[in-house]
């Protein structure tokens, strides 16, 4: 969803910006050992399935899940997939993600990915969750 928005004009009429993706580093997630106990034995909330479905825009889904067969399930279980996400400029991240930990405020920030070009040639008419039925593509990969 955070991903298209730069697909569609704005208020005032300007053209799209540019279109956008994104790759994840699974690894730099921090995941409760709860939760990774949890997975390890197939145990998940009711909602996770319905967040599966978005998987469709993960273009490499099943290498991911191959190679983080734990881990990889619980991006999409409400329980665990709903931190705060901030998209900051690459020059700013370091610096940004000092200040939050010097505010006292969080106890761990990490750099799970970046922002990168999607040219659209993944989208094969597809939908996802929260997407208003607009073409979403597989935007996202993860870093294997």
């Amino acid at each position: 969803e955070m991903l298209m928005a730069n697909d569609e004009t704005d208020a005032d009429q300007q053209p799209p910006l540019d279109r956008i993706g994104a790759v994840l580093d699974i690894q730099a997630f921090s995941f409760l050992q709860g939760g990774l106990e949890a997975s390890r034995n197939n145990i998940y909330s009711s909602l996770q399935p319905s967040n599966l479905h978005n998987r469709r825009a993960v273009s490499n889904h099943k290498q991911a899940y191959e190679s983080y067969p734990v881990e990889y399930p619980l991006l999409y279980d409400p329980q665990t997939a709903g931190g705060l996400l901030f998209f900051v400029d690459a020059e700013y991240a370091p610096t940004f993600q000092q200040d939050l930990l010097a505010s006292g405020l969080f106890p761990s920030t990490a750099i799970v990915g970046e922002v990168v070009a999607f040219d659209g040639t993944c989208e094969n008419g597809l939908c996802t969750i929260a997407s208003g039925n607009k073409m979403t593509g597989e935007r996202i990969r993860i870093q294997l």
